[in-house]
């Protein structure tokens, strides 16, 4: 699928956590793979415990993963 990542702030949170894809997946409990379609792919995670698991993790908002405001 083609277009500009949904979740346009995943990468950069996750970057800035010192984290891997594979260490954000282990610790959302997701494949590596899906992770990598979050960061390059116009879709989201379908499971809203899934989003708020990973706003866990990052410590972020949705918004901020979303890319629509900055990270605190």
């Amino acid at each position: 699928m083609k277009g500009e990542p949904l979740l346009k702030g995943l990468k950069k949170l996750r970057e800035a956590m010192g984290l891997t894809q594979e260490a954000l997946a282990l610790l959302v409990g997701v494949s590596p793979r899906q992770v990598t379609r979050w960061e390059t792919e116009p879709i989201r995670p379908r499971n809203p415990a899934v989003d708020q698991r990973i706003c866990e993790v990052l410590g972020c908002t949705w918004k901020q993963l979303m890319g629509l405001s900055e990270a605190a």
